[in-house]
């Protein structure tokens, strides 16, 4: 068959298949675009479901968080002491909540180079189910944070702390016309020389051995101001009597000079009068042992071996607490104590919480003649207080309240340290110093050492065998306590209470030896002088997660 030229032209110019041509390429073109949108779509929407069920899984880990956290509130400062019920949050535990569970717990650490030696880390976990289908695992979160315990830095005290009494485990001596106006302890025998009275505003004493008087002037209140409580163990021995001072067992109280109030005077001393101190050395605890009071706080203290000073506001050159070597033995101060008040050199030791709230401080400003404690402080060696290089007699003030302990001695030469200054000297008015006033210093200083050691502790041959803490020539507020003898020269002043856990007290300063009752002390006095007290929390810091 032929086909002429038009023909041809003809048919190729016919389009009626063209038409389903092109229907079906728009229809396939449609399907893509269709199927393409629904997967987007769905996959969207997957992903729409598990963003909002990664975040209810964190709102449930943060839940869980804040359960825990609950838990620690509830339980500080509570009734066991620092730092805590390690148990609190432990085992684990799980919460059910609506739309999934928060496993949450934590345990408490103990924990070094921080401003704090123990800390609780706390995490929780949480599980939801994962919304994009039943072959997928659960959608899980963990958030984590730290929360650190803390010493609180003051706690009350009462009438039967140590810190309201001049204590003596052994014998207490008192000379040269001071007349003793707070109360006195003394386990052993007292005696009073050289016109040394106690005075009827003292309040208490109590002798377990003899009341010795050894001179005419020698007594115990008077008939118009009587001692307001008076417990004499030994009997009394008063000069007036005859030579030698006769004794007489029991006490025959106005007629051997000791004038106390009928209803309160007995030959037995009363086991609830006072809270016995202790002092105790070295072990830190661990392997079943309990530590020390010394152990505890070498361990616990802030500054001090296990709390550096804060690397952002160390100036200076602050005493060495520790060599490191984790045992106390004086390491600090192999030679010659650290003194706390340089000539011409300040020095700036601080801790912080890690939000940059203090927790400890030990800073000495030459130029001011300021030392500023804050907290509990240990120094493995000895300290003292010493003008040398200052000319004529300078009167040094610290402020803040705190404690320090001392491995070794501890010593003022030669210098006043005060609360309360005056011109010259201390300010020893009655009411002027108040140790209870946050606005005023308060300071405790606990020695455990002995002169008899050497070295450093016999500080050039001021602090005696015998001794643990040595004011020469000297005046100082505050609170001075030693596991050996705590002695105060003829030419020194104390205003505040003298505390020999194991031995004796010696005084022979002149005028009257008073101090203000104390009804909040430095916590880091606990332990020697009451409990250690209940810990406290810190703001919770390190979220993780």
């Amino acid at each position: 068959m032929k086909f002429s030229l038009a023909a041809l032209v003809r048919r190729s110019r016919d389009e009626s298949g063209a038409t389903l041509v092109m229907g079906l390429g728009i229809l396939m073109t449609m399907t893509v675009m269709v199927t393409g949108t629904l997967e987007l779509t769905s996959e969207s929407g997957r992903a729409a479901s598990y963003s909002n069920a990664k975040q209810n899984s964190y709102a449930l880990a943060e839940a869980g968080l804040n359960d825990a956290l609950s838990v620690l509130e509830a339980n500080y400062p509570g009734t066991v002491q620092y730092p805590g019920n390690p148990n609190l949050l432990s085992p684990s535990q799980t919460t059910q909540y609506p739309n999934g569970s928060a496993t949450w717990g934590g345990t408490l650490q103990r924990v070094t180079r921080k401003a704090w030696a123990w800390q609780w880390s706390i995490s929780s976990t949480s599980r939801v189910t994962d919304p994009t289908g039943p072959e997928t695992g659960p959608v899980s979160t963990r958030v984590t944070a730290v929360v650190p315990v803390a010493m609180p830095t003051t706690e009350l005290v009462g009438d039967t702390s140590i810190l309201n009494w001049i204590y003596a485990f052994k014998d207490a001596t008192f000379s040269n016309q001071v007349a003793i106006a707070s109360p006195v302890y003394a386990g052993g025998n007292l005696t009073l020389d050289n016109k040394a009275t106690v005075a009827g505003t003292a309040g208490k004493l109590a002798v377990g051995g003899v009341l010795t008087m050894s001179q005419n002037a020698d007594g115990v209140g008077t008939s118009a101001s009587r001692i307001g409580q008076a417990y004499l163990a030994g009997g009394c021995a008063y000069k007036g009597n005859g030579t030698p001072p006769p004794l007489h067992n029991p006490c025959q109280w106005d007629s051997d000079n000791v004038w106390a109030d009928p209803a309160h005077r007995a030959p037995a001393v009363p086991s609830d009068l006072i809270i016995v101190p202790t002092l105790t050395c070295c072990s830190l605890g661990g392997g079943g042992f309990e530590p020390s009071t010394m152990g505890f706080w070498y361990v616990n203290a802030s500054p001090g071996p296990n709390a550096p000073c804060d690397a952002s506001s160390k100036t200076g050159t602050p005493p060495t607490f520790d060599t490191g070597d984790n045992v106390i033995n004086n390491s600090a101060t192999p030679v010659t104590p650290f003194n706390l008040t340089p000539y011409n050199q300040s020095y700036t030791c601080r801790t912080t919480d890690g939000n940059g709230t203090p927790i400890g401080e030990l800073s000495w400003n030459a130029s001011t003649k300021v030392l500023t404690i804050k907290g509990t402080v240990f120094i493995d060696g000895s300290a003292t207080v010493d003008k040398t290089g200052y000319s004529g007699q300078p009167v040094f003030r610290y402020a803040g309240q705190g404690t320090i302990y001392l491995s070794g001695t501890f010593a003022v030469k030669s210098t006043m340290i005060c609360a309360v200054t005056a011109a010259t000297d201390c300010n020893f008015t009655a009411g002027q110093w108040n140790p209870n006033d946050p606005n005023q210093g308060a300071l405790v200083v606990i020695a455990n050492g002995d002169g008899g050691a050497g070295g450093a502790q016999s500080q050039g041959n001021v602090v005696k065998p015998g001794d643990g803490v040595e004011i020469l020539s000297s005046s100082f507020q505050g609170a001075l306590l030693a596991n050996k003898n705590v002695q105060i020269d003829t030419s020194s002043k104390e205003q505040g209470p003298m505390i020999s856990v194991y031995n004796s007290v010696n005084s022979g300063q002149t005028g009257t030896l008073s101090f203000p009752s104390v009804n909040i002390q430095p916590a880091g006095a606990a332990g020697v002088t009451a409990p250690i007290p209940l810990p406290t929390l810190l703001a919770t810091q390190q979220f993780g997660g």
